[in-house]
């Protein structure tokens, strides 16, 4: 009779075999032992596993590099300044990093399990839904949600019941056969507060503005009526008493007549100029 006994390269140490080059590799052997003609034999198998344990090894440094990225993924997310949530397919939390625990005011135990329902605003969560699902469907990689207009943006939930808008994109990924979506979000009440502050100074401005062209063009008609009525008349006063001096100069004194004619010629212009100005000021189309 006889038994046999399988040695392997075992956890804690391996076996290994010498070449005739004097190289080492490792073996997996058995042994058995049987009696013949009363002289005990021993019999090994051996088998190399060199190729095995190379592949064993390239697995493990996978495995190590896999999760060494999953940790630095988990450190990324951790750390995103944006908010970032991952849902099943039944749109049930599994991922809530610090951000949105910061944005929500709901720690990431209490959020992951629950349904993002619970951080969107009631009358927003049946359409919200329904996108959702219209998105899935659709085996697109990715979407921005809610775009850069006041009147488009999406409202978020706080766990103190306050809402607030939001800018969100949404990406979806098969992971492990699980279907996973991951919603980013920022909080843009900030920039929509300066955006109505920037409306609100345009507006003030377009007022203003409007608000000057009217005193601008009362004063010019203000001008233009003191041109047209109270220099005018005076103007017209003087041309009048200019007419009389010309009228009791004698005629043999061609000096003052050359004088009054020259009186009266600079008085024309003088009115004409008047009315040209104050017409300019304000046109009679106006």
């Amino acid at each position: 009779c006889g038994n046999t006994l399988v040695l392997k390269p075992a956890e804690q140490t391996s076996l290994t075999a010498l070449r005739a080059d004097g190289s080492e590799f490792p073996i997996e052997a058995s042994i058995s032992q049987a009696t013949v003609g009363g002289q005990l034999l021993l019999t090994v198998i051996l088998r190399d596993i060199s190729e095995r344990m190379l592949a064993e090894r390239r697995v493990r440094q996978a495995q190590e590099a896999l999760t060494e990225g999953e940790r630095r993924l988990a450190a990324i997310v951790r750390s995103a300044m944006d908010a970032i949530i991952t849902v099943d397919a039944g749109q049930r939390i599994v991922l809530f990093n610090a951000a949105a625990e910061q944005m929500f005011g709901c720690g990431a135990a209490d959020a992951v399990g629950d349904s993002l329902d619970r951080f969107i605003p009631e009358r927003f969560r049946a359409a919200h839904r329904v996108h959702i699902e219209r998105f899935t469907r659709t085996g697109a990689t990715s979407r921005r949600m809610g775009a850069q207009a006041a009147t488009a943006a999406l409202w978020g939930l706080k766990a103190d019941g306050s809402e607030f808008p939001i800018e969100a994109s949404i990406s979806q990924a098969s992971v492990g056969g699980q279907q996973l979506l991951t919603v980013i979000l920022r909080d843009i009440s900030s920039r929509l507060e300066a955006e109505r502050q920037i409306h609100r100074a345009h507006d003030e401005l377009r007022e203003l503005s409007v608000a000057m062209l009217e005193v601008r063009e009362a004063e010019r008609t203000r001008i233009a009526r003191e041109l047209h009525d109270e220099l005018g008349q005076a103007l017209t006063a003087l041309r009048m008493d200019v007419e009389f001096l010309r009228g009791t100069v004698p005629a043999e004194r061609t000096d003052l007549v050359e004088c009054t004619a020259q009186m009266r010629e600079l008085l024309e212009a003088t009115v004409a100029t008047t009315r040209r100005i104050s017409a300019d000021l304000r046109p009679l189309v106006l």
